[in-house]
């Protein structure tokens, strides 16, 4: 097997660990994110009840679905660069926000 075909069947494989593995935890984790912020924020701020991880992760694609991100792809990166890129943005980003705003949290008045 060529080094070409080679890395051509790993970034496939790549991609489909991202779309069958990883996407779904991502998705998972976004509603995780959306139900924990809403709760320390939208909840005592406004009095609306708690959301739901189930409806947390249903409104996360409902605003993924309408504002679709435009990324400008970048012609250097091969499709596994972009992948995993993508794939550690879908790991990675929920928990952050979250540690964010437990820190917002503590300026928040009791």
């Amino acid at each position: 097997m060529s080094k070409t075909n080679q890395l051509t069947t790993t970034n496939a494989a790549l991609v489909c660990f991202g779309l069958f593995v990883i996407a779904p935890i991502g998705v998972v984790l976004k509603g995780w994110a959306l139900s924990t912020l809403w709760g320390w924020f939208i909840v005592p701020t406004f009095g609306i009840p708690s959301l739901s991880i189930p409806a947390a992760i249903g409104i996360s694609l409902i605003a993924a679905y309408l504002a679709k991100p435009v990324m400008p792809e970048d012609e250097k990166k091969s499709p596994g660069e972009l992948a995993l890129e993508r794939i550690s943005r879908q790991l990675f980003v929920p928990p952050i926000v979250v540690f964010l705003g437990w820190i917002v949290t503590h300026w928040m008045p009791a």
